[in-house]
């Protein structure tokens, strides 16, 4: 463990990859500051950014004293081995942390349908990209149904939480796209066909450290 007292986070508040890693902060109870990347003029595709922070031009990048280590689901994992004494946001039994990194899996691979509905239906036009595509988000809708209907199922079984009933990374990886989904007018009650994953959305997103992340811009 490092013994820098504060983590840095190359990022911006308002970043779902970003938010994954201030939610982990918050749960070690990790001191941690922003350091803003300016979007507008472009910082994070510069020769400088690239060569000095992230060779693919992306954010976060967390800096801990002489470390540097990039994406987001990595660095969480390096903040949970880390920083969490209790060792439950990322637990050492072989088992149970296969399936943890079996969910944060999920959550950059099959869930990514739910990334592809919230770019379209919110940041193409936040963004000044355009109008979202009628036939684009229909098709997604589809998808993110099918997608939170196996996620319905596997909530249906009993757990409070992605493994078991204790809040580790894998929930934190799903966090913030799910928020940008459902924060949208037109799918608030989305998660009305799906009561056990609205469950466990409504567990995890009343927990302090996710009630003070979301409001980062």
């Amino acid at each position: 463990m490092s013994s820098n007292l504060k983590l840095v986070v190359k990022g911006l508040g308002m970043s779902t990859c970003a938010r994954r890693v201030f939610t982990t902060c918050e749960e070690t109870g990790t001191p941690y500051e922003i350091s803003p990347v300016n979007f507008a003029t472009g910082e994070h595709k510069s020769e400088a950014y690239r060569e000095k922070y992230q060779p693919f031009g992306v954010i976060p990048v967390l800096i801990d004293g002489d470390f540097q280590v990039y994406e987001s689901r990595a660095i969480c994992r390096y903040v949970a081995n880390a920083y969490d004494r209790e060792g439950k946001l990322y637990p050492a039994d072989p088992k149970t942390r296969a399936l943890v990194d079996q969910w944060v899996d999920v959550s950059a691979t099959n869930y990514g349908v739910v990334d592809q509905l919230v770019g379209e239906a919110k940041f193409k036009p936040m963004f000044g990209r355009g109008d979202p595509d009628p036939v684009k988000v229909q098709e997604l809708e589809g998808k993110v149904k099918e997608v939170f209907g196996i996620l319905d199922k596997h909530f249906a079984k009993g757990s409070q939480y992605f493994v078991g009933n204790t809040v580790t990374i894998a929930d934190i990886a799903f966090a913030p796209y799910t928020e940008y989904l459902v924060d949208l007018p037109q799918y608030k009650n989305l998660l009305d066909e799906f009561p056990n994953f609205k469950a466990w959305w409504t567990r995890f997103s009343s927990r302090p450290s996710w009630q003070k992340v979301r409001t980062l811009q």
